[in-house]
């Protein structure tokens, strides 16, 4: 199904609750499922701020209408993500159908990409921000170094932005942009030979100085003034979790805190739940 890459698509950008259902739902798919099993998610879960029932339909309207293809030897089959979406009225429930073709793709995703890396390459504008972020996700070394020649060989640019500077605009900034308050935030240094710029040096930023969003930021504070754990500590979490996997953790650190279950401290508590979690991903 190599044909269908929801990862790198880019006639679309999704919205924060289209990213949030399509993420839950590649995580709520198992191998051994009946096939035509259907998928219940409780909207509030995945919703960050209040919408009509109106504005749900619409958002999940796109699932349902666009068309992708995939082919065999002797078949193509033209089909949408979703076969449907039931929404279970007074209930706040959307109960998804998916093709088993689907299925089989969200597993292999699933198998291939930790939730928050696939929740960050679904929410990139650019296909070069998708690329570039894997790229650096999968070295080894806080700095990378790559020719001109080979990123462009990457992005298939090979014969388009001769000029550095449109490129180095148009892909390499647009993609900072991006992946500035990620876990793969960076900045770079050009490297010349005489004039022209050979390559580019890619240094990633360290935790304690990247810049947070307005989400991960009141998520910060609220890790901190709830549990007591340190800023470093709460920095980590919210970079690398999704935001509704921090709220549904903390929820249950307290539920358990309030049953007088915790024998240690609770911010030595909330760090053993976060590490067991990112063990769960691995």
């Amino acid at each position: 199904m190599d044909k269908i890459d929801l990862l790198f698509e880019t006639r679309k950008h999704w919205s924060d609750f289209q990213i949030n259902l399509l993420v839950t739902l590649i995580y709520k798919v198992e191998k051994q499922d009946p096939v035509f099993k259907s998928y219940k998610i409780k909207a509030k879960d995945i919703l960050f701020k209040k919408l009509s029932f109106e504005e749900l339909k619409s958002e999940t309207q796109s699932f349902l209408s666009k068309t992708y293809q995939v082919e065999t030897s002797n078949k193509l089959t033209q089909l949408s993500i979703f076969s449907s979406a039931t929404f279970i009225i007074g209930e706040g429930i959307i109960e998804i159908g998916l093709h088993p073709l689907f299925k089989t793709y969200f597993l292999e995703i699933k198998e291939k990409y930790t939730l928050v890396t696939l929740t960050n390459l679904l929410s990139f504008k650019s296909i070069f921000s998708k690329k570039l972020y894997l790229i650096l996700k999968n070295s080894n070394d806080f700095i990378t170094t790559i020719t001109i020649d080979k990123l462009k060989e990457e992005f298939c640019l090979t014969a388009s932005y001769r000029d550095y500077n449109t490129f180095k605009k148009r892909v390499i900034l647009q993609a900072q942009k991006e992946l500035h308050n990620t876990d793969m935030s960076y900045f770079f240094e050009e490297i010349k030979e005489s004039r022209k710029v050979e390559a580019i040096q890619f240094k990633q930023i360290q935790i304690q100085n990247i810049i947070l969003s307005t989400q991960q930021k009141e998520l910060q504070d609220k890790l901190m003034k709830e549990t007591k754990i340190t800023a470093l500590q709460s920095r980590r979490i919210v970079i690398g979790f999704m935001a509704q996997e921090v709220y549904y953790t903390l929820y249950l650190i307290k539920e358990i805190a309030y049953a007088g279950k915790i024998k240690t401290s609770l911010a030595g508590y909330t760090i053993s739940a976060f590490n067991r979690l990112l063990l769960q991903k691995i």
